[in-house]
């Protein structure tokens, strides 16, 4: 099944795009931008949105920012396993920034992928 693109109240409107597939999406992938190199992105995590977890925090947006902290995040919707084609569903790409510092979690992925923020 394809799912049209969500329509948003701004580019990185990553918490209506979420509300608009709900339990289509099955997996977001984060990458968050490397500031000295900005060609470059460091995948951060794969984050199940039906996750409990979440529903402590008001959006996906305050998830993020608690777990990874501030930068640029480009972050990567799929949807159901598609086994004929042995890949996921993919619905779209959403980019946004967060304010502030990123984590002390965050700082050592990217140094362990070689990158510096």
């Amino acid at each position: 099944m394809t799912v049209g693109k969500a329509l948003r109240d701004f580019q990185g409107d990553i918490d209506g795009v979420l509300r608009h597939y709900g339990h289509r999406a099955r997996v977001v992938v984060l990458w968050r931008q490397n500031k000295h190199a900005p060609k470059t992105w460091t995948y951060i995590a794969r984050v199940d949105p039906q996750d409990r977890e979440w529903y402590e925090w008001e959006s996906f947006l305050e998830l993020m920012h608690a777990r990874f902290g501030g930068g640029w995040y480009k972050a990567k919707i799929y949807g159901e396993w598609i086994t004929g084609g042995k890949r996921e569903e993919y619905f779209e790409q959403v980019s946004f920034g967060i304010a502030g510092a990123p984590t002390a979690h965050t700082i050592g992925m990217v140094e362990r992928a070689g990158h510096r923020i």
